[in-house]
Order: structure tokens, then sequence, then C-alpha cells
């Protein structure tokens, strides 16, 4: 008989985004078809009003993400600073008397405000403003005319503090209304159960009338076309889990097994792990790293394809550092294809900037046995078998 397989577990697998996708067509579905008989309406109504807190809370969520570049802009704030410091330091060495008593003068004011660099990212912002006060002073003002370029480096440095208190003000302010309201996860969880309490009824009053001797035609095909609806809604969000983790099992499915690719072993965890082979890392030897990639290449395409691809993009890979002993996060900056340029066969990896992590450029990393792969803090495969020779291309 007709009816939704669910399992109730399930949506608390998926990510904030998929979550939301699939709540947010099955209660677009309840608001535009409502269901029949009437006795569904008051649990229908209780899990839309769920899903609306669930819907406000998502939204801020994704809204302070976008402020999590807020450390990018923090460096491009101290990048400003060094520049205007530098421009002044200039001022020193200068065969003209004046302009170097200028440079002089002004450094003392800098040595004031030498913590702006390394302090805390809140505590730096009042240190700029302050600052800027101080150069822009009476006395001051004068003497920064004196040093070519200083009164620009002035502008963008106030430019840049500002974009940061901005965004550190917009993110405060969320985190503290999310705090007072609720969190995402506690409204997913409502959501969650009112769903469930949805589908219980659902089910329960469509078999109740396919029993009757005479069926209310009204109600077969109210909750039919919902049936129906929500079924293939699931089992959409159900394969894309499925990628993340094939030994996950959807409801109503035997619990046999999946057979494993060649190249893919799942781990003790479930998560599984992709052979790689062919790596190099090359490009133009440039010391900031660009257009130096390094490329994997997967043993069994059609393993790496239902696990990675399309869900790496954006990702990135976790490997150790053997100069340091600390792992690093590796972008990962597109996919490898196969002469069609249509099948993934693996990963184009951009590797930090040489001054950054290395003495000296791009000397490889070694032998890797096996390393990460994320999304937001997720793992979704491991690799093995991961070499980096020693190639550098200038």
């Amino acid at each position: 008989m007709l009816a939704i397989n669910y399992n109730p577990s399930f949506p608390r697998r998926l990510r904030n985004a998929e979550h939301f996708s699939l709540y947010s067509a099955i209660s677009g579905h309840f608001r535009t078809a409502p269901l029949k008989p009437a006795s569904l309406t008051g649990p229908v109504n209780a899990f839309l009003q769920a899903f609306d807190k669930e819907d406000e809370l998502y939204k801020r969520s994704a809204k302070q993400e976008e402020t999590r570049h807020i450390k990018v802009t923090h460096e491009k704030r101290r990048t400003s600073y060094v520049a205007l410091r530098r421009c002044v330091e200039l001022g020193v060495y200068s065969e003209d008397a004046q302009v170097k008593e200028a440079a002089d003068t002004l450094m003392e004011v800098f040595e004031n405000y030498s913590n702006a660099y390394y302090a805390p990212m809140n505590e730096v912002s009042a240190l700029v403003t302050n600052l800027i006060q101080d150069l822009e002073k009476e006395k001051h003002a004068p003497l920064v005319a004196l040093i070519t370029g200083a009164e620009d480096g002035i502008e963008r440095l106030q430019r840049d503090n500002d974009a940061f208190i901005e965004l550190y003000v917009e993110r405060t302010v969320s985190e503290g209304d999310q705090k007072s309201e609720g969190t995402l996860s506690s409204a997913r969880r409502q959501s969650d159960s009112k769903l469930t309490d949805v589908i219980f009824d659902i089910n329960a009053c469509f078999r109740a009338n396919e029993l009757l001797p005479v069926k209310d035609p009204e109600v077969s095909a109210s909750l039919g076309d919902a049936i129906r609806f929500i079924n293939s809604f699931i089992q959409k969000y159900e394969a894309i889990y499925a990628r993340r983790n094939p030994k996950y099992r959807p409801a109503g499915k035997d619990d046999t097994q999946p057979e494993t690719p060649d190249g893919e072993t799942p781990g003790d965890d479930g998560i599984p792990q992709l052979a790689i082979s062919a790596q190099a890392v090359v490009g133009t030897g440039s010391i900031s790293g660009i257009g130096v990639h390094m490329s994997l290449q997967a043993v069994n395409p059609t393993a790496f394809a239902n696990i990675l691809y399309p869900d790496a993009k954006d990702g990135v890979m976790k490997i150790l550092n053997p100069e340091t002993d600390t792992f690093v996060d590796l972008p990962i900056a597109d996919f490898l294809f196969d002469s069609d340029g249509t099948t993934p066969i693996g990963l184009l990896v951009d590797p930090p900037a040489a001054n950054v992590f290395f003495e000296k450029p791009y000397y490889g990393f070694g032998d890797i046995q096996t390393t990460e792969v994320l999304k937001d803090g997720e793992i979704l495969a491991y690799l093995t078998g991961v070499q980096y020779p020693a190639t550098m291309i200038d």
C-alpha cells in the first residue's frame, strides 16, 4: 500500500542547507495543497510553525556565514597598516631634511600604536582609529602632507578599518540574537519532530481510508499526492547523502551492504577511502604560489565521481606539513576531467604560498599515507597512497 518511506533519524544526517531545502519543499506543498481529512490541519500547522522558526534561524545563520570572511578583512586592514608605516619609514631616509624631520616625528606617533599589528582583531579597531585621529591632528597633518603617499595610505587604512568594524558588529549582533532566540540545531530538532508526527498521521489516514468499504476519493487524491511528493524529495536527498556515505541504507531498503567499488574501502567510521595515484606539483614557480597546482588522479574514477563530485568543490584537503609537523588545509581548486572533458577523474589542489610554509619553494611534502577531504567541516572521504614528488617547474 502507498505510504511515505521515512526514517525519522535521516534528517539529522543532512547538512543545514540540505535540511532547509527538503523541508522548504515539503512545507510548500502543505501550504499550496491543504490535506484532507481536516484532522490533519493541526499537525500540519504545528510543523509549519516549527519550520518557520527554522527558516528564520537558517537565514540568519547563512548571513552569519557571510561574515566569516572577517579574518580576510582583518588581514587586509593589517596590510594597509604596514603599508602606511613603511611609507612613513621611507621618509626617515629622505635626502630632504624637512621630509626626514616630518617622518621622524610621525614615527614617534606610530610607536604609541606598535601593537596594532599583533593585537586581537577587536582591539586593533580601536588602535587604528586612535592612530588615524593622531595623524590627522592639526600638528601632524602638515607633516603627513610632506610624505609622498602617506595621505592615500591613511585613507586606505580608514576604509579597511571601517569595513572590518561593520562586519564585526554585524556578526556580534547576529550571534547575540541567535543566543536569545534559540539555535538552528534546536529548531531543526523541533521541525524533525513535527514532521515525523505529520508523516505518521498521513500514513495512518491514507491506510484507514483505503480499508474503508467506500473510500473517500478526495482523501485518496489529497494524501496520495502528498505521499508521492514527499517520497520523491526524500529519495532525492537520500541519494545526495548516500554519495557521501555509501553504507547508508534508505528507509524501506534491505540491510545488505552495497558492493565496494575498486579503489574505495569504507573505513571503520563509514567514511569511504579512495586510492589516488599519479600526483605531481607543477606550475610557474612563483613565490606567491600563483599558477601552481597539485594534481591527484583517482585509481577508480567511478568511485571518485560518486563520492566527491561535485561536493568537494571549494572544499579543502587536510595534509601534514613535515617541516612544521602541523596540518595544512589546501583549497580544492577544481576537478580533473578525462579527455572528453565531462567525466571527473581527480582533483586539482592549490598548495600554500611557499614563503608562508616552506624555506624552499615546493620541495614536496614527501610521502603521505592518508589525508582527508573536507567540506564545511565534514569529512567527505579519505585519500590513501598519496605521494608528492619534489617537482617544481620554473
